[in-house]
């Protein structure tokens, strides 16, 4: 993707923010800011190293969960990218229900049909 459209989308999405935080109290609008400042400069995907130092993890491991189908990933080519939003969904469905999640539940088991050319 260029990195000006990339740029000029942030920057839409700042001054969109920005709008809404006049309305709220200094404190507020500060900790509110440094929120989306926060979400803004994180990726949204991870290399499977990354991911698995996240986790705590070895590499192998999560490659072999990703390829057993038991973890979500993405892949293009022969390159495999984990979506930071699975990681957080993840964690937030561990902590919200307060047990052990299998990450097998957050992946497919059905692939999506690729169009006909």
């Amino acid at each position: 993707m260029n990195p000006l459209v990339v740029s000029a989308a942030k920057s839409g999405r700042r001054h969109h923010q920005r709008r809404r935080l006049l309305s709220l109290s200094p404190q507020k609008a500060s900790a509110v800011n440094q929120r989306i400042v926060r979400e803004l400069d994180r990726p949204r995907f991870y290399r499977v190293g990354e991911a698995a130092a996240i986790l705590n993890l070895s590499p192998m491991t999560l490659y072999r969960a990703i390829q057993a189908g038991e973890f979500p990933a993405i892949r293009v080519r022969n390159r495999i990218i984990v979506p930071a939003r699975a990681i957080d969904d993840i964690e937030q469905a561990a902590v919200t229900s307060n047990r052990v999640v299998d990450t097998a539940d957050f992946t497919t088991t059905t692939l999506p049909a690729r169009p006909q050319a």
